[in-house]
């Protein structure tokens, strides 16, 4: 089945009618979650890529981002609504990010995985990934969601010194991120102290007085 994807235009209700199916769920979803369970337990704030592909890696990041990351009750329009995430431009995850979220409720919360083409609405995505094919596109999409509860995260060089929340970057053969913790206060987003302590940098450095 085609990949559905979503132009975030207007508010509205959540039904499928609104915002589009979620994606199919895959085989080998229970790996995966397992895996997300994992990761964010790694001391060295990464995990290596040669027991599973970069994507996978990533895919479960993002599903944990989700329990270490606090919304405003502003960010939902109701008690019950879905948490949403969606992936703008290329989806470079195949099936895994679809396999680690479908059918997962975290702080109460159903995960939703939309594929979105144009962002009118940034504040209908709860964690929005940046593909690197929207790369010359990110200070407008950045700017779009500005002030906005959307957590932003993307995997291009810069992109936290241009207003992003985390980025991932692969180290020594590990997918690993760092964080801009001002982007996530702008946007009323609490970040877990357990997060921060993962992330390889944290943006911008404290500089010393010495």
């Amino acid at each position: 089945m085609a990949v559905v994807r979503t132009n975030l235009s207007s508010r509205g209700g959540e039904g499928p009618g609104e915002w589009g199916p979620p994606l199919r769920r895959p085989a080998g979803r229970i790996l995966l979650v397992l895996l997300a369970a994992v990761l964010l337990a790694i001391s060295s704030a990464g995990a290596s890529t040669q027991t599973a592909s970069e994507y996978d890696v990533k895919a479960a990041f993002l599903y944990n981002f989700t329990k270490f990351v606090e919304w405003p009750p502003t960010a939902f329009p109701a008690e019950r609504s879905q948490l949403r995430v969606c992936i703008l431009g290329g989806n470079p995850f195949g099936k895994s990010l679809e396999a680690v979220i479908e059918g997962e409720e975290v702080q109460g919360r159903r995960l939703t995985l939309l594929r979105v083409d144009v962002l009118h609405s940034p504040g209908l995505c709860h964690i929005l990934f940046i593909s690197r094919s929207e790369r010359t596109r990110i200070p407008a999409i950045l700017t779009a969601v500005q002030g906005s509860p959307v957590l932003t995260v993307s995997e291009t060089d810069g992109f936290l010194e241009k207003g992003g929340t985390i980025n991932f970057k692969v180290q020594e053969g590990k997918v690993r991120f760092e964080i801009n913790p001002s982007a996530a206060e702008r946007g009323g987003l609490k970040m877990s102290s357990k997060l921060l302590r993962l992330a390889t940098r944290i943006y911008p450095e404290s500089r010393g007085t010495g």
